[in-house]
């Protein structure tokens, strides 16, 4: 299934902030006393963390699926039909 940009993105972040945020948090919560000793926000820590591992995560798929001929799993839904480049779509 592969959406449309805009959908894909907008997909994502709701996807992590419903499901990554929350989870995040009450790991922050439950850390508060280490965090404080180090002087980080334990709330801003837990949208920062869980964003940018799925971002990682997509980033990566997508390198990925540049050298794939089918791409799957992340890869396949961020990616367009067919992600190589023109000259490798001969092959």
């Amino acid at each position: 299934m592969t959406l449309e940009a805009a959908q894909r993105v907008v997909v994502f972040y709701v996807g992590v902030g419903l499901l990554a945020v929350p989870v995040s948090i009450l790991g922050a919560v439950g850390l508060a006393g280490a965090l404080d000793g180090l002087g980080v926000d334990p709330v801003a820590l837990a949208y920062v963390v869980p964003f940018s591992l799925a971002k990682a995560v997509v980033d990566r798929s997508r390198q990925l699926a540049s050298d794939a001929a089918d791409p799957s799993g992340f890869a396949g839904w961020f990616t367009p039909e067919d992600p190589r480049p023109e000259w490798q779509r001969s092959r």
